[in-house]
Formats: C-alpha cells, structure tokens, sequence
C-alpha cells in the first residue's frame, strides 16, 4: 500500500486473456502475462514471418492460417476472409486483449489489475449555511492513503479536513477538505504524486 508521501508509476499495458493461450500455443507468453501494445505488435508479426503467412504478391498482406483465423475472425468470416492487411490484423489483435494496467511503488514489484483504472474524481460541493467543500475519491487505485493524503492536505491548505466512506463504493473512501481547495489538490496530485493527468 502507497502512502501519501511514495510516488508511484502507473501505465496501461495489455493482459493476454485465456481465450487466446489455446488458440496461439506457443505464441502468447503465459497465461495472464502483461504485455504492451508494441510487444504484441512484434509477437504477431514475428508470428507471420516465422510462419510464412506474408503475401509473397503484396507484403502489405498477412495469409490467415487456422490458428489466426480462429483467434481474430468472427465467426461469419471464417470462411471469406483469407488474408488481412497489417493494420487490420494488429488491430483486431490488440481489441482481442483484455485492459489492464499496472502500478508500481517505490522499493516493491509492480502491481497488476485487470481493467481501466479510475481517475481519481474531484468535486466541489455546496453543504449547509452555502459553505464549500472540495470531495476527491478513488485514491486508492493509485495507492495513496486517504487519512495521508487528508493530513497532507490539512497542513498544506490550512483547512478541517475528514475521511468518510465514499458512498456507493465498497470498501473506498473519500477525503472532503473545507473550501474551495481543487487548485491545491491539483497540484499535490500532479506534482508530488505523479499521477497521471487523465
């Protein structure tokens, strides 16, 4: 678990699902293997070349042989579609593979989860007498202790802050600092953290 103090590093690789590991045995890594778009790019076209499958009239065209076909055709196009163009083959390819992203913490082994992350959600909203409070979620994802990123931001805002559970989402919780504090906040994400702007 990140605190409020390690910077951490996020990126959005690829993770290989299990539909594909019996459709191309001895091509994908492992099952549940992380790969980035660019390794998946040299896997398929490493494929085609060890295989032959490059149109030897237009080397623009990949043959599908029945492993291929079996992994990026629809079903309706088992039988009418022969060869693809490159671009059309890596993208089907890639749309095959399931979202995942990876989070790394200073001094541990990275951690894998499967899907997109959450960006980290900031709201302003209006409480009793029209006094402001500035509401931030989903720190968690990026591993960051909301009780720390709340005693970070107490001293560096000079404003109450207090940690309640996020409603609707389990096991979450959500950081509310008094005022308008989304500049502060930005900032503290942004630079001190790293996170990603998007």
């Amino acid at each position: 678990q990140g605190t409020a103090l390690s910077p951490s590093r996020y990126k959005t690789p690829l993770l290989c699902p299990s539909q594909h590991d019996p459709a191309l045995p001895g091509v994908w890594p492992q099952k549940g293997s992380v790969l980035e778009g660019g390794e998946v790019r040299t896997i398929i076209i490493n494929y085609a070349k060890k295989n032959d499958l490059v149109d030897a009239d237009n080397k623009n065209l990949v043959k599908l042989d029945p492993i291929l076909c079996d992994c990026i055709l629809e079903k309706n196009e088992q039988h009418t579609v022969v060869k693809l163009p490159w671009d059309s083959l890596l993208t089907r390819c890639l749309e095959r593979l399931q979202p995942a992203y990876q989070v790394t913490f200073p001094g541990q082994e990275p951690i894998v989860k499967k899907g997109k992350i959450c960006p980290v959600d900031i709201t302003l909203a209006q409480r009793a007498y029209n006094k402001k409070v500035t509401v931030v979620r989903n720190l968690e994802a990026y591993g960051l202790d909301p009780c720390s990123v709340a005693a970070v931001l107490q001293q560096r805002c000079q404003a109450s802050t207090t940690v309640t559970p996020a409603p609707g989402a389990k096991d979450s919780l959500q950081v509310q600092i008094q005022g308008n504090q989304i500049h502060h906040l930005s900032r503290l994400l942004l630079e001190d953290y790293h996170l990603p702007r998007k």
